[in-house]
């Protein structure tokens, strides 16, 4: 019998969930108005100190208030910078929330900047008050010093706080004296927007480059947090496990009102605070749904481990990286029992199908990704109640809509399951770049639409798939190779510990090169790896380029491989011009999260 073609859809996706977004400032949306009562219930505990340092909500609101009364005395005026340069530590979202009360606007600095970088934030910023950790504070003083600002606008940063135990570090005061009291805290009344142009204003800085050149600050306005947070937390909330509903009466509940305590959900806080996901979990959607989160110092993948039994965390957001280091290292991670964490969403680089299947053999419930930039906040992310078997990064958040374009052609939007470049459009997205106009108008499109920068496909239902960077795809012969999915089957081997793979010149062509870092006190040939290659991978994509063992494959603070780094390796190994990267460029791309 003859079965009828199916039509073709167009890659054009809307998310299947819908959720409103209120229109109020962000403290509003956390905490609804000044004098609303709280929950006590602790929401943000330190993994390290849980018995003497947690915060609830209603902590959370009265510390973060008490940071606005100080800022305001230390003359701080609607739109000054306020800067943070520091690790994770516990009363950085009162900080955050804090400065956003006073009407200033928050900027967030990576802890291993060193000084020429830290100087050129600081130029950029040209922060009103800095707060740094005391490990971060050597680098900061100096380049503050560099930069003309005051000692009297630097304060230590830290959670000796929460025990009343703050000291000064040289001539530099803790900032426990610039804050207002309690009683003045409580007093204290936060505004909300009052205006289009008010909710739509910049109140936070996330910085997606400052390593080298300037650094590039994406600005988010009350709108965009609020709507990426409501995204992320409208898909996960679709799960029984965090949303029992016991209010059934719709004309009851609103969008400001705290949702009911899961009675069974503990989330992992082990990203970095000054990432993306990591600020906008910590500070605003685990507060917002009540939830216990276990913030950690420490990421390394034992630590995790010990975390996740210690508290028996059921759900965490972790970095690609660490998740493959649990993978690769089975033994060590057998030793913890593991079985309470449910759910697990990878981030921050890409995660191959080895990672997830390895670990959801250790008895993880399910291993799955997410996908977003820190340009439009978390994009994608699994069904809840539909665990994904394949390598998809999920489905779009609520609140998101997504196309895939010909990447000669923007204007031609392709079908599904047809690879081209991917663009996404959502209340949720970045109103641009701080003073960096031409970066903005390469950023957003027609019809504010982002350009991801990402090169994948959507299927017929709605799964999103990302091949890789457009900027770091390998032309081979006309083909375009992805060097996570060779970096995928390179991690395979059982003694290749991590992997870095790009472009450079073989032939007039180009062709993949790895790098490979070996576990500890265990040896790989050049044959084993180029056998294991030939086995998995077509001609085109095998290793033209070679390959070099090295001590340590470069990444960055969010776990993302430094191709850069690997590229003047190359040069070094090869010369400049057999060196030098040939591959596609997209300039104006956004950040990957």
């Amino acid at each position: 019998m003859h079965l009828p073609s199916q039509p073709e859809r167009s890659s054009l996706t809307v998310s299947k969930w819908t959720t409103p977004i209120p229109r109020c400032s962000l403290p509003r949306f956390v905490f609804g108005s000044p004098r609303r009562p709280l929950s006590n219930r602790k929401v943000l505990i330190d993994a390290d100190h849980p018995d003497t340092h947690s915060l609830s909500l209603a902590e959370y609101r009265l510390l973060s208030c008490r940071v606005a009364v100080g800022l305001h005395r230390l003359g701080v005026t609607p739109k000054d910078r306020v800067l943070c340069v520091t690790s994770n530590a516990l009363c950085y979202p009162a900080l955050l929330m804090g400065t956003v009360m006073a009407g200033g606007i928050f900027a967030s600095g990576q802890p291993a900047l060193n000084h020429a970088e830290c100087y050129r934030l600081i130029t950029f910023t040209k922060p009103a008050v800095i707060f740094a950790s005391r490990a971060t504070l050597p680098i900061a003083l100096a380049a503050a010093r560099d930069a003309n600002h005051p000692d009297t606008r630097i304060f230590v940063f830290d959670d000796d706080l929460l025990t009343n135990s703050g000291l000064p570090e040289g001539p530099i005061a803790h900032w426990q004296t610039m804050l207002g009291s309690e009683w003045e805290g409580s007093r204290f009344w936060y505004p909300n927007i009052t205006s289009p142009s008010d909710y739509n204003s910049t109140i936070m800085l996330l910085f997606t480059s400052g390593t080298t050149g300037s650094p590039k600050g994406v600005e988010l306005s009350h709108r965009n947090y609020i709507a990426s947070a409501l995204g992320y937390m409208k898909r996960i909330s679709t799960h029984p496990a965090w949303d029992p509903n016991p209010n059934p009466n719709p004309k009851l509940s609103s969008s400001f009102s705290s949702p009911p305590n899961p009675p069974d959900v503990r989330v992992l806080g082990s990203l970095a605070i000054n990432h993306s996901v990591g600020q906008r979990s910590y500070c605003v959607i685990f507060p917002k749904m009540n939830v216990p989160l276990y913030l950690m110092r420490r990421n390394d993948y034992q630590s995790v481990c010990a975390a996740i039994e210690r508290f028996q965390i059921t759900d965490a957001i972790i970095r690609s990286s660490v998740l493959t280091s649990m993978a690769k290292n089975v033994g060590v991670c057998g030793r913890y029992d593991l079985s309470c964490l449910r759910r697990v969403e990878g981030c921050a680089a890409p995660m191959s199908q080895f990672t997830k299947l390895r670990l959801e053999a250790m008895g993880v419930g399910y291993v799955c990704r997410a996908w977003g930039l820190t340009e439009t906040g978390t994009i994608t992310g699994p069904d809840p109640l539909r665990p994904p078997k394949s390598e998809t990064v999920g489905q779009l958040n609520a609140t998101y809509e997504g196309k895939v374009t010909d990447s000669s052609d923007p204007f031609h939007i392709l079908k599904t399951n047809e690879v081209g470049e991917i663009w996404i459009r959502t209340p949720g997205s970045s109103r641009g770049y701080w003073y960096n106009e031409a970066a903005t108008e390469q950023l957003i499109g027609p019809g504010g639409w982002i350009c991801t920068g990402d090169v994948g496909y959507v299927d017929d239902e709605g799964n999103w798939y990302i091949v890789d960077r457009k900027k770091d795809l390998i032309k081979v012969n006309g083909s375009h190779v992805s060097p996570v999915e060779i970096e995928a089957v390179l991690l395979q081997h059982p003694n290749v510990c991590d992997v870095g793979v790009i472009g450079v010149a073989v032939n007039e062509d180009e062709g993949p090169r790895a790098y490979i870092q070996t576990s500890p006190k265990t040896t790989v040939t050049a044959a084993e790896i180029y056998e294991l290659v030939s086995e998995k991978l077509p001609p085109y994509k095998r290793l033209s380029g070679g390959l070099s063992f090295i001590e340590k494959i470069p990444r960055n603070a969010s776990g993302k491989v430094l191709r850069s780094d690997l590229r003047l390796l190359a040069i070094q190994d090869l010369g400049d011009y057999l060196g030098n990267y040939h591959g596609t460029t997209a300039d104006g791309a956004g950040v990957r999260l």
